[in-house]
């Protein structure tokens, strides 16, 4: 007759087996969720920066042709300080475009 062994895991293994697999999930999800913020705040970045060209054109073609001034594209406000239409060259301008509205 064969005798079955029977194993006995200890509480103090499978508690530290537990804590492990905690840990390395936490900065696995941590690591995930980084990376999450990252690429939305450039994707954000990105497009505010296209809209505030778009309107930056937008408004040198307006100073030269005086018709379709834009304030605001796809809803979103944009602030424009510095430029003034009536100037030979302009020296600088400064646009500035909430990305989160």
């Amino acid at each position: 007759m064969k005798l079955i062994k029977k194993r006995k895991a200890s509480l103090s293994a499978t508690l530290l087996l537990c804590i492990a697999i905690i840990t390395i999930s936490t900065y696995v999800m941590k690591w995930v969720l980084d990376r999450h913020t990252i690429t939305t705040r450039f994707h954000r970045s990105s497009v505010a920066t296209m809209r505030t060209e778009g309107i930056f054109y937008n408004r040198i073609s307006c100073c030269q042709y005086g018709s379709n001034c834009l304030s605001s594209v796809d809803g979103k406000s944009v602030t424009i300080t510095g430029l003034n239409c009536g100037a030979s060259a302009a020296t600088s301008v400064t646009f500035s475009i909430n990305a989160d509205n």
